[in-house]
């Protein structure tokens, strides 16, 4: 399940528009650095193993794997004047969370 914002769905329309690009949009896990794992969006075909939801004319897809981990997966985009991006987040915590620092402590964690 997937759960997309307004304002998700205007950034993500404009840039298609201005890219001239239709293509499903990925979400997908990734993993390593100090942050730990997390999600995040790209543009991708459809696979097997895929679950695809429709919103507002966007198609998203995401590895049922991922998907029976992560539970309801949620899009939104902030735009405070300060930062600006998409906030990708799970109802459940990413696989490999919470594990602690795996660069070797050449960042501070």
């Amino acid at each position: 399940m997937i759960e997309v914002s307004p304002s998700a769905t205007k950034a993500l329309k404009a840039f298609f528009e201005e890219k001239n690009i239709d293509s499903p949009v990925r979400v997908f896990l990734q993993s390593g650095g100090c942050g730990g794992p997390s999600l995040r969006l790209s543009l991708d075909e459809a696979k097997g193993t895929d679950n695809t939801s429709l919103v507002e004319g966007i198609t998203y897809l995401i590895d049922a794997g991922l998907s029976q981990v992560s539970g309801e997966v949620k899009v939104d985009f902030v735009d405070d004047g300060y930062q600006q991006g998409f906030l990708i987040t799970a109802a459940n915590p990413l696989p490999g969370a919470g594990e602690g620092c795996s660069c070797g402590g050449s960042c501070s964690c």
